[in-house]
């Protein structure tokens, strides 16, 4: 419910970016949890590429809070 006490809607083009935003964060989260346990000693190149996975996880989930934040507005 609104604050107006109405039913929120949701667009078909908010929920198309919401899951596409909500699907690539899955990706790298699950990529930065499967490079962090699985590669027991990583080159340089793996770190590098485990350090972006997970600044991009948190971005994509700073992401989804704006959009439901802002949805709610």
């Amino acid at each position: 419910m609104s604050p107006g006490g109405g039913a929120t809607t949701v667009d078909r083009n908010f929920r198309l970016v919401f899951f596409v935003v909500l699907g690539f964060t899955v990706l790298f989260v699950g990529g930065a949890i499967y490079s962090g346990l699985f590669i027991a000693n990583p080159t340089p190149s793996q770190t590098s590429t485990t350090e972006w996975l997970q600044r991009a996880a948190w971005a994509g989930l700073g992401v989804i809070f704006g959009l439901l934040g802002g949805k709610t507005v």
